[in-house]
């Protein structure tokens, strides 16, 4: 990526970098920069399908489970980013079928 090359130069020419930590830092601000895109990612497609406030509960459920589960890790990045959008379009088509009390609504 070139985004985290360009972030870590302007944090490096602002001396706000160690130099013995620049691999650190690199990853760092890639995790950083991948996690941003999942969670715009998951945004748009509940903005284009509709259901931004559903997506918005799907992640304040999914985002922990799958921080705190461990769960499946992807050799790449794209391939959890592709995995990650399935699962979230998955729970947006089977979020229409579920059937809610007529006491919660």
């Amino acid at each position: 990526m070139f985004l985290e090359n360009i972030i870590f130069q302007k944090l490096k020419k602002d001396g706000a970098v160690e130099e013995s930590l620049s691999e650190a830092y690199l990853y760092g601000i890639e995790v950083g920069l991948a996690n941003l895109f999942g969670l715009f990612l998951a945004l748009g497609i509940g903005l284009i399908a509709g259901r931004f406030v559903v997506t918005l509960f799907f992640l304040l459920c999914f985002v922990p489970l799958r921080r705190f589960s461990g769960g499946f890790h992807a050799q790449k990045f794209w391939h959890c980013s592709v995995l990650t959008t399935v699962v979230i379009i998955l729970a947006l088509i089977l979020q229409q079928y579920l059937v809610i009390p007529e006491w919660a609504a």
